[in-house]
């Protein structure tokens, strides 16, 4: 474990450049917790009951817990995989979004800040939307580029797909 967080510390440094300083630390903090595993009974009582002063508490933390942990298993993957530009741009995109959700972290739930947080979630869906393909991108230029064999790197690839695709 020691290690994996010394490689998503090295990550975060790299991506984050002059934004290294609370950022990165915000980072390291929300990536020591484990995503919240719902089932689809606690969807359905929360829909029945839920508010959104509850849905936004729960989500602007759990969104950075996500973001933070996607960012750490980022960091795994193969080193040339990275300096690709496709990965480059998730990885941006990925950092652009924690920063994003990082205004949230200690807001109220007032009505303005809710209003203003699902705005934001909607952009961050739109800037989302093609994660996968995008990597897949990457995975081309690699081959493309350096001639790799991307089947002897399946084991960390393909577990960083699974986890956009759908897992958990």
């Amino acid at each position: 474990m020691a290690s994996q967080f010394s490689a998503g510390m090295y990550f975060t440094r790299r991506v984050l450049g002059p934004f290294v300083g609370a950022v990165t630390k915000k980072l390291d903090y929300y990536s020591q917790f484990q995503p919240s595993s719902l089932s689809i009974q606690q969807y359905l009582d929360f829909g029945r009951i839920g508010t959104a002063a509850s849905s936004y508490s729960f989500l602007k933390n759990e969104l950075m817990v996500r973001l933070a942990n996607i960012m750490q298993e980022f960091s795994l993957l193969p080193p040339k995989l990275l300096q690709m530009p496709s990965s480059k741009m998730v990885s941006g995109w990925y950092c652009e979004s924690f920063e994003d959700l990082l205004k949230y972290e200690n807001a109220a739930p007032s009505m303005e800040n809710i209003t203003a947080f699902n705005d934001q979630l909607q952009i961050i869906l739109k800037r989302h939307a093609h994660v996968v393909e995008t990597m897949a991108e990457g995975l081309i230029e690699l081959r493309e580029s350096d001639g790799v064999d991307i089947a002897s790197e399946k084991v960390n690839v393909f577990s960083f797909f699974f986890r956009f695709v759908g897992g958990t």
